[in-house]
């Protein structure tokens, strides 16, 4: 995103300048998407289960591919949401725990932080988890204290904040989401 904004800085000539805020330093997940939908100059960068809170047939954007073309993004565009781009893939999803899991009954009573979109409750709550969602900048002290006993995400998230270094220091390669994250902005 720093990339992005730099080009948009130099190819208006410095008319627009876009600020980007790393690791939910802003609202991020759902809370940035809220503010998309609020009509907030706000760009936000998630993956398209979010917008599935808003627009039911997004959620198939984590599933199998049933769109055929663009044009059927337009439904997002009825609840105020444009979107700009939806081809970032940051990898699969696994488990971050403090135990070794190898099997969905090792989960049975684990606290596992969880972004808010109800798709990520529902498939950890199907792998057997109790999914547990926290907004981002809560998640690495809840971790640190033991609210949850685990986390999920993808590798970036892993060595990223360095998740790895508390408690949490085993991952199971669940792969049970690609991460894919668009870009969002209001139609206002």
């Amino acid at each position: 995103m720093d990339a992005v904004a730099e080009s948009i800085y130099e190819k208006t000539d410095g008319a627009i300048n876009i600020q980007t805020f790393p690791q939910a330093q802003l609202p991020a997940y759902k809370e940035g998407v809220e503010q998309v939908v609020r009509g907030a100059r706000f760009i936000s960068v998630e993956d398209p289960s979010f917008i599935g809170d808003y627009v039911p047939d997004f959620k198939a954007l984590y599933a199998p591919m049933l769109y055929r073309s663009f044009d059927e993004y337009a439904e997002a565009e009825k609840q105020g949401i444009k979107i700009l781009a939806l081809d970032y893939i940051y990898g699969f999803r696994n488990l971050i725990t403090q135990k070794v899991i190898k099997t969905p009954a090792d989960l049975k009573g684990m606290k596992i932080r969880t972004p808010g979109s109800k798709s990520y409750i529902d498939t950890l709550t199907a792998m057997g988890a109790v999914a547990t969602p926290l907004p981002w900048g809560e998640t690495l002290s809840a971790v640190q204290q033991g609210v949850v006993d685990g986390l999920e995400g993808s590798e970036f998230t892993n060595i990223g904040t360095k998740v790895y270094e508390g408690p949490t220091k085993n991952v199971a390669n669940t792969r049970h989401i690609l991460g894919t994250c668009g870009v969002y902005i209001s139609t206002k």
